[in-house]
């Protein structure tokens, strides 16, 4: 009996096309192209954690910057409000006070060279309106006075008061008739209180505590 596929061949054995095949034709490309998208997919995810990793620094970066503009804006504002609470509050309250003490020297003018009791009343409402103006920029300007400009502030307070004081005398005489008092009264005492309150005022205005 002849042996199959001529004479001199062997029959292949069990698996010996496919041997042949890979002989010839070359590894099977399953494996290696496995791994190659493997390592394809993972190069692409390690790109995109990086990029995220980065997105999320540079969000975390631009929030604490913001967060850090915010906190010094707030703080800038801060000192705006203590600049306007404090000394420029002071400076025009010792300003107002200024003018009100102006006030109250122009109607005590005008009370002594009345003529009649209208005029003298007229002038002593206007007067009362001044003190009035005076002591309430004084009250507040003393609330908010500082350690070292308290005291001026209390000084102030009491020349005030000794200048109405004087005020009050003046009136009495010129609804009394007797102008030439009043005139020595203002003249004397109460020029002397108004020029030492006038330099105490000046001086807090120049000191703005």
């Amino acid at each position: 009996m002849h042996r199959h596929g001529g004479r001199g061949q062997r029959p292949l054995r069990k698996g010996g096309w496919i041997s042949l095949l890979r002989t010839h034709v070359g590894p099977s490309p399953g494996p290696p192209l496995l791994y190659f998208l493997r390592g394809d997919t993972l190069m692409r995810f390690t790109i995109k954690l990086k990029l995220a990793l980065a997105f999320a620094f540079l969000l975390i970066l631009l929030l604490g910057t913001a967060g850090y503009g915010i906190n010094s804006l707030s703080g800038i504002n801060d000192t705006m409000e203590s600049m306007v609470e404090g000394p420029v509050a002071r400076l025009e309250l010792a300003q107002k006070i200024n003018i009100a003490q102006l006030q109250s020297i122009r109607q005590q003018k005008n009370l002594i060279g009345a003529k009649t009791m209208a005029e003298i009343k007229a002038a002593e409402g206007k007067g009362d309106e001044a003190r009035a103006a005076l002591k309430e920029a004084l009250d507040k300007a003393i609330s908010i006075a500082s350690e070292q400009g308290r005291p001026r502030w209390l000084k102030i307070q009491e020349m005030a008061a000794k200048a109405d004081a004087v005020d009050d005398r003046i009136r009495t005489l010129a609804e009394a008739g007797t102008p030439d008092q009043a005139t020595a009264l203002s003249v004397s005492e109460g020029r002397q209180i108004a020029n030492d309150l006038d330099a105490a005022v000046e001086e807090l205005i120049t000191l703005s505590n």
